[in-house]
């Protein structure tokens, strides 16, 4: 997988879909689909990310333990390019 940190993008469209949220006494496991459309080096790219979150709450508020976010198709440049 390609370096993406090197690259300024600005992000264009942020979508989550198939949220769910299960909760256990004072944890959650958060899971959804992101999708992200971005504007980087003069081309518009998208990619979707399934995603995870551990969340815990404490004094009364909740906060995030852990997040992990995988790539729907590791090969995140080639088949994301829309045309301009």
């Amino acid at each position: 997988m390609a370096d993406r940190s090197s690259n300024e993008a600005e992000t264009e469209s942020f979508q989550n879909d198939q949220l769910k949220v299960e909760v256990f006494g004072n944890s959650a496991l958060a899971s959804g689909l992101a999708t992200i459309i971005e504007r980087r080096d003069g081309k518009r790219y998208r990619f979707s990310l399934r995603w995870k979150e551990l969340w815990r709450k404490e004094s009364g508020r909740w906060q995030v333990l852990v997040s992990q976010a995988t790539p729907v198709n590791p090969n995140w440049d080639a088949p994301f390019v829309i045309k301009q």
